[in-house]
């Protein structure tokens, strides 16, 4: 893997992630406690967690803006005067968005290789005469360019 393969996720976020503080209920997600994560590809957007290693998942939708996050004492109301044209607004928007996901170039993160400080490849190449990083790498260590203080 080289710099060349590194892309630039952060890019990508901001051109197409609207949620990721609400869940579908309206609760605030609380990224630090959250134990597991599940994706499907069937529902591209659609990010599934939970708290627990065990229990039902809650889950967001990274795709929709937060105005659409209804309030939770709200938002069941919302859905049962209006479901069905609320659901296809949201299949028509999740497709355009999925197009354009799909058209989209990612950006690459870095256009030159990183330097590091002439120290770290120092012991880097310690590492490499030592045994404790194969021999293998060694190659690429050598090349790796040196900041200048």
């Amino acid at each position: 893997m080289t710099y060349n393969d590194m892309i630039d996720i952060k890019a990508l976020s901001e051109h197409f992630v609207e949620n990721t503080s609400k869940d579908k209920e309206g609760n605030k997600i609380m990224w630090l406690k959250i134990k597991c994560f599940r994706f499907e590809k069937g529902h591209p957007g659609l990010v599934k967690f939970r708290y627990t290693h065990d229990g039902p998942y809650s889950e967001f939708d990274v795709f929709q803006t937060l105005d659409k996050v209804a309030p939770r004492a709200t938002r069941r109301t919302k859905r049962s005067l209006d479901g069905q044209a609320i659901e296809e607004n949201d299949r028509e928007g999740r497709k355009e968005m999925i197009d354009k996901l799909k058209e989209y170039v990612i950006p690459k993160a870095y256009s030159s290789p990183i330097p590091i400080s002439e120290a770290k490849k120092k012991d880097l190449l310690n590492l490499c005469t030592k045994g404790i990083i194969p021999h293998f790498i060694l190659g690429m260590k050598l090349y790796l360019p040196v900041k200048i203080l």
